[in-house]
């Protein structure tokens, strides 16, 4: 590719107060609602552009701040060439022309750059706010220390350079009538020979004559309206019906788009939904750029054109597939691609290292992407392949609790939200059971992205060692300095820890209600002639069974194999049956996860309605991302 934004610095901008990104030739920008996406895009579009209305709303005002008349925002926007045959970034002969000596300076390492500043301020003498345009010399490490200079963009910088701004409101039915749109701009452009516009605009007259002579409605209206033009004008005024436009020009006014599907009846686009309106507005616009490169390569074949595209949510109205489809087109379009997301169906689509992660913190919007250099190829591409494809949705969070299974994934939600008095969803947490696996991973990426995490750890010896040495890698610290990871005591599992935290009662009341209706929906005949409960039949059906074997140490003297014994099912006394609970949910432990959650959360007693561990997460969360626990 050639030229491309590089970096982009924005103070004082809408909500942005203070942002530097790093920008490469495609840029996926998400995060959740609210955290400046839609602003960075608008940012760009008025540093590349000369007209772009501006207002007071441009500038950002803290809460409880009054608006100064001398408080400015600033956009800094660095071009950068691609690398010559000496590996150095080097602007073509072209727009060396483009720019001139006036724009382009070289950086500390020999690189040739154009810093755009564009200042947004208060003008006493309009009234009002506007922009102003500087060359920036140097850089800088901040926007208060970059060297800049007053200078108007070239009459080529203009004519070569374009930004195109589609927000998540595009719909071709209002582009089609809008002078102003990509497509009105490309429809009213038209290149028809003086001499060929005259004959058909006197066509188009004969033909509105002959449509109001042979309407009789039209022609008495007309009658009527003549009356109109008499009162306000002179005696020779008239007024004209014009079913058609007599103007080429404003033929765009009229034009419609028409879909049929195979043998289908022939259907307006303004008849479709808004997803399939929003997309062809899209492909408009790419038309609109062909159309602009071709005019300007007429004019002088060795032309270029650096065209920018800023677009919002192209997921908006579109079903799973036709966002995959139309992401694609997007990867196409000629030039630098900057959107912005809500969609883990267009993350799957992208390469992780186009990713930028816009996020808020104490009101402030910062943004992260990913750091390259900590990871190897493949590891990149095991995070694409089990991560991002499957689980992108993560990606969104305002905060991620991992547990080890599918068990606590389905339980935590439950016990949550009697904590929080709202479900975690409701404050953009995601919690995910993963099995034990790609801890190092998620981590990584979590960090990386500066997502809050929070680990719900089975106390088992090797699971303990995982998590360690996934933390001490993501983050560099052990587990005993992590205060965002509960583990569960003793070496024991979660089953375990509920049973030996004394919710055996309640954990046998919700399996054996669970089953009753089970049973009452496929034999309710049999329920009732049976009345023993499921958890006592499945103690009378396994007691003093076989489970299995284990190794006694003495070999066989005939031979020299390991002698083994015969292991049984001990589930006599209070110690059996909380082995046998535990037994009982090992065999289908997600089964029954919901409803012994459930349960639990129903006790009365206050202290035991949420297990000591999950309470102390809770409040780990609760103080770690300042939310409220409802109360």
């Amino acid at each position: 590719m050639g030229l491309k934004i590089s970096r982009l610095r924005i103070k004082n901008f809408r909500s942005i107060e203070s942002l530097e990104i790093v920008l490469g030739d495609n840029n996926l920008i998400f995060g959740q609602n609210n955290a400046g996406k839609s602003n960075i895009l608008r940012a760009i579009n008025v540093a590349l552009n000369t007209t772009y209305f501006v207002s007071e709303q441009d500038i950002f005002v803290k809460n409880g701040e009054a608006l100064k008349k001398d408080k400015a925002a600033i956009i800094d926007v660095m071009i950068s060439p691609g690398e010559d045959e000496s590996g150095r970034n080097s602007f073509s002969a072209f727009w060396t022309t483009v720019f001139s000596e006036k724009w382009i300076f070289t950086d500390d390492n020999s690189n040739d750059f154009v810093g755009i500043r564009t200042i947004i301020q208060y003008d006493i003498e309009f009234d009002n706010y506007r922009c102003s345009k500087y060359v920036i010399k140097q850089w800088g490490e901040s926007a208060d220390n970059a060297d800049c200079k007053k200078q108007s963009f070239t009459q080529d910088m203009m004519k070569y350079i374009s930004c195109f701004y589609m927000d998540a409101h595009r719909d071709i039915t209002e582009d089609i009538r809008d002078k102003k749109s990509y497509f009105g701009r490309a429809t009213s452009n038209s290149e028809i020979p003086s001499e060929i516009v005259e004959k058909l605009e006197q066509q188009l007259d004969e033909i509105n004559k002959e449509i109001v002579d042979n309407t009789p409605t039209l022609r008495e209206a007309e009658v009527q309206l003549s009356e109109i033009g008499n009162l306000i004008g002179s005696a020779a005024s008239t007024l004209q019906i014009e079913p058609l436009s007599r103007k080429i020009s404003d033929l765009h006014k009229g034009i419609d788009v028409k879909f049929q599907d195979g043998s289908g009846p022939v259907i307006s686009l303004s008849e479709h939904g808004m997803g399939t309106r929003s997309w062809v507005s899209f492909l408009t616009l790419g038309a609109y750029v062909k159309h602009l490169l071709t005019c300007i390569q007429k004019q002088d074949p060795d032309a270029e054109m650096f065209s920018v595209l800023t677009m919002e949510e192209p997921e908006a109205h579109l079903h799973s597939c036709a966002q995959k489809k139309l992401y694609k087109q997007i990867m196409n379009f000629t030039g630098q691609k900057i959107v912005s997301t809500h969609s883990s169906n267009i993350l799957a689509q992208a390469d992780i290292k186009d990713f930028i992660h816009i996020y808020k913190k104490d009101g402030s919007t910062f943004a992260h992407r990913i750091d390259n250099t900590k990871y190897q190829t493949e590891e990149l591409a095991k995070i694409q392949r089990e991560f991002i494809k499957s689980k992108g949705d993560l990606l969104f969070s305002s905060a991620v609790i991992l547990a080890e299974g599918i068990t606590e994934e389905l339980a935590l939600p439950i016990y949550f939200t009697k904590f929080f008095k709202c479900d975690p969803s409701s404050l953009g947490i995601n919690i995910l059971g993963i099995g034990g696996q790609n801890y190092r991973s998620f981590l990584k990426l979590f960090v990386d992205f500066d997502i809050p995490f929070f680990i719900f750890s089975d106390g088992e010896t090797k699971t303990i060692a995982t998590v360690n040495k996934a933390l001490v890698e993501a983050t560099g610290k052990e587990l005993e300095q992590s205060s965002n990871v509960i583990v569960l005591d003793n070496g024991e599992y979660y089953e375990q820890y509920l049973v030996s935290s004394g919710y055996g009662k309640y954990i046998v009341e919700a399996i054996n209600e669970y089953e009753h209706i089970l049973r009452m929906e496929s034999d309710p005949e049999g329920a009732a002639r049976d009345p023993v409960q499921f958890f006592d039949r499945f103690i009378a059906t396994n007691n003093h069974k076989v489970a299995g074997q284990k190794s006694t140490g003495e070999p066989c003297p005939t031979c020299g194999l390991q002698k083994k014994e015969q292991i049984l099912y001990e589930y006599d006394g209070e110690d059996g049956r909380k082995r046998a609970i535990v037994d009982c949910l090992k065999k289908d432990k997600a089964k029954y996860a919901e409803c012994i959650a459930e349960k639990i959360v129903s006790i009365s007693d206050k202290t035991l309605c949420i297990p000591s561990k999950l309470n102390e997460l809770f409040n780990e969360v609760k103080e770690s991302l300042n939310v409220g626990d409802g109360e």
